[in-house]
């Protein structure tokens, strides 16, 4: 009768397992700068994972962030707030928090201090310890009055030097009066660096529209002529917003084709225009599509350029790297062949292999 034997078979890792195992390797890539990891996809699992602060703090070359099932439910504020304070010293071009995501009001603040910041126009993160605390009793939404007031007293010199923020989509999220009203500071500032911003699905309705593309006591124009003169926005999204008259958009429009330097245009279907006003945004953005795609396709190899130079300085750096630890080795390795010849001096006929070992090392010094 033969035996039978039993086949070991292993065991698969777990789910959990296999997540640590991804998020440990994501979390060196991070630390590592790994050249290739350009983009990053932010869930509440990796925000709340033991690391990824510090990995974020190391890192110099991620510029895209795109938030994925971020709620109030998965992520705390203060949490929240926390991760976002790691991403001030990135190099970030992309800014990707709409679609499903719908952040309240309350988190939007804290998405907002880092979009002013990184567009080149706000200070860094204005929250003290003491305010980070007090989230834990009490929502910040309240907050966001006070932080409209001090996002036009800016000293320049706290402002993000070479800001790259280029695209920002905010779509779906719960955007408040005042948020409008910093929105719109923002995005038609001189210094701005944004050049498409997404707010479609955001409610922003017909009062809404008038904060984000009107100045608030006369209700002229945020496109004035210096700003016309320096802007580099080239799309404003506010489809399915609820707009119901003509009276912001069309005193926004007849600034912009005044201004013929300027390509700015803005995307608004879905709202209650009038046919004619709709007819004219639409021209308008026919007419500059070419131009705005001729500058992205510039932007777009700039970018591979950039990418080709800095893997090339990583891979200079690690080739000196791995010579210096080399030269280091060999340097230890002569140094201790070296104390044993000093020792057995007095006996060089019992070591004779050590001896021209040694001076084997030598020469290659």
């Amino acid at each position: 009768m033969c035996d039978v034997q039993q086949k070991r078979v292993e065991k698969a890792p777990s789910a959990r397992r296999l997540h640590e195992m991804i998020t440990a390797k994501l979390l060196h890539r991070i630390r590592s700068n790994d050249p290739t990891l350009c983009t990053l996809r932010m869930s509440p699992e990796l925000i709340t994972s033991p690391g990824i602060l510090d990995a974020l703090l190391r890192n110099s070359t991620i510029r895209s962030v795109v938030f994925v099932n971020v709620t109030a439910k998965t992520v705390s504020e203060v949490l929240f707030a926390k991760f976002l304070a790691c991403l001030y010293h990135l190099p970030l071009y992309t800014l990707l928090a709409g679609g499903n995501l719908r952040l309240p009001a309350h988190y939007m603040r804290h998405l907002l201090e880092l979009v002013e910041y990184s567009c080149g126009v706000g200070k860094g993160c204005k929250w003290s310890s003491e305010e980070n605390k007090a989230t834990v009793v009490k929502g910040a939404a309240s907050a966001a009055d006070e932080v409209v007031n001090q996002a036009t007293n800016s000293s320049t010199d706290d402002l993000k030097p070479m800001a790259k923020l280029e695209f920002v989509d905010l779509s779906g999220s719960h955007i408040t009066d005042s948020h409008v009203v910093w929105l719109g500071r923002m995005i038609f500032h001189p210094q701005s660096s944004l050049r498409q911003v997404d707010l479609s699905e955001c409610r922003l309705g017909t009062v809404g529209i008038r904060s984000l593309l009107l100045e608030e006591l006369t209700l002229d124009s945020r496109l004035t002529a210096e700003v016309a003169d320096n802007t580099q926005l080239e799309v404003l999204d506010i489809r399915w917003n609820g707009i119901t008259e003509d009276f912001a958009l069309r005193v926004f429009l007849d600034s912009l084709e005044m201004n013929s330097s300027c390509t700015t245009c803005i995307r608004a279907h879905g709202n209650y225009i009038s046919s004619e006003l709709y007819q004219r945004l639409v021209d308008r953005e026919a007419s500059m599509l070419s131009i705005i795609e001729g500058k992205r396709q510039r932007r777009r190899q700039t970018r591979r350029n950039e990418a080709e130079e800095l893997r090339r300085q990583l891979q200079q750096q690690k080739e000196e790297e791995q010579q210096q630890l080399q030269k280091q080795q060999v340097v230890s390795s002569s140094g201790a062949l070296g104390f044993l010849l000093s020792v057995v001096s007095d006996l060089p006929s019992s070591l004779p292999c050590l001896s021209l070992l040694a001076s084997l090392l030598h020469t290659q010094e």
